[in-house]
Parts: structure tokens; C-alpha cells; sequence
């Protein structure tokens, strides 16, 4: 499936993928790099790739994802944009693709957002399905993938590779401990655990 892309306005002064990246290693993976973007009628705009599992198994998943990215975005740029260290205002333009739950789809997809020079990270999938091939494919292709929902391992990370949601590892231990603490009581701790292994299972679908 090829993503939607619109007519592609005159260039701004670009910054490269590598400093967005190294942006985001210093803890700005959020904060979009200025420069790399493009200028319609007069705004600057940054382009995201979004891939999502839009249908198949993960789609409960991938829509969910798609809809909040798509209301931060409208809320972003109804409010005058994203502002850089300089001051400068950027629109967001979100491109977005179907996975349908094939990791060959997601790469697909990938390397057609890589193509685009105006395309400064890739956003997704919340599924491991697509997001554990995307992580050495991120490194080959030097464009920065933010994963967003994604908990399964991975075996090597590089520096165009980052995750804003905790993994299972690390949240699921604090989830038991504090129910535990403050609600459910011990007695309920097994009740929790059971559920918590559903979430891994379900997270790495």
C-alpha cells in the first residue's frame, strides 16, 4: 500500500535525519528537529510517516494509535504549531499507512517514508509484529522510528531506534507492587499477574 502524500512545496534550509536522531538520544525524541521540512503557502511543515495495523488481527491496536496521533496533530497545529529553539513555527503533516499485520508491509511502507527527504521520522506500529523488523531497518536507512506501543524485546538497538511507552520487563513488576500496596491486596496479586501476562500476549500479537 502506498501512503497518501501531497504535492511536495519548495524546501526549507534542511537539517539531517542523523541530528534529529542524535536529538533524540539527548532525550528530545518528542520534540520534533527544526529545518527538515517543507513550506506551504508560507508555514513551515514537518512530515511524520505513521504506519499503523489498520486492519487484520492488531487493527483494535493500530486505530486506536492512528486516532490519538491524528488528534494531537490537529490540536498541535490548531494551536499555531510546534515552536523550535528558535522560535520558529512548524505545521505537522502525518502521513499514514496499513501494516494489515505484515511485517513485509510495515518495511514496505518504511522504505517508501525513507525515500521522502521531507520526511523526518517514522512514527509506530504499536504492534511487535511491525515494530521489532522496522528496529534494524531504522539503523540501515538512517530515518528515526518512534515506536508507541510496541513492549517485546529487542535483541540490538541503534541510535535511529526509540520507544516511548515502558516495556513488560519493567512495568509489570511496578504495576503488581503498587496494586498490591494501595487496592487489591495479596490476595489479589495472582488475580493481577494473570491479567498482566494477557496484556504481554496481547502486546506481542
Amino acid at each position: 500500500m502506498t501512503p497518501h502524500r501531497k504535492s511536495r512545496p519548495s524546501c526549507l534550509t534542511p537539517i539531517t535525519r542523523r541530528r534529529f536522531a542524535a536529538m533524540a538520544t539527548a532525550g528530545a525524541a518528542v520534540a520534533l528537529a527544526p529545518g527538515r521540512g517543507v513550506r506551504a503557502e508560507g508555514a513551515a511543515v514537518l512530515r511524520i510517516g505513521h504506519i499503523q495495523p489498520l486492519t487484520g488481527p492488531s487493527a483494535a491496536y493500530g486505530i486506536r494509535a492512528r486516532d490519538g496521533a491524528i488528534m494531537a496533530v490537529e490540536e498541535i497545529n490548531a494551536g499555531g504549531g510546534w515552536s523550535d529553539a528558535q522560535g520558529n513555527k512548524y505545521q505537522i503533516e502525518m502521513l499514514l499507512g496499513d501494516m494489515a499485520n505484515d511485517p513485509k508491509q510495515a518495511i514496505t511502507l518504511f522504505r517508501q517514508y525513507a525515500t521522502d527527504p521531507q520526511v523526518i521520522a517514522g512514527l509506530g506500529p504499536t504492534n511487535s509484529v511491525g515494530y521489532v523488523p522496522l528496529v534494524p531497518v531504522a539503523g540501515q536507512l538512517k530515518l528515526p522510528l518512534i515506536g508507541n506501543g510496541s513492549g517485546a524485546p529487542i535483541k540490538e538497538w541503534n541510535t535511529y531506534n526509540y520507544r516511548i511507552n515502558p516495556v513488560g520487563a519493567l512495568a509489570v513488576p511496578v504495576m503488581l507492587e503498587i496494586g498490591r500496596e494501595t487496592v487489591y491486596g495479596e490476595a489479589s496479586e495472582a488475580v493481577m499477574a494473570e491479567a498482566a501476562e494477557g496484556l504481554i500476549r496481547e502486546a506481542m500479537q
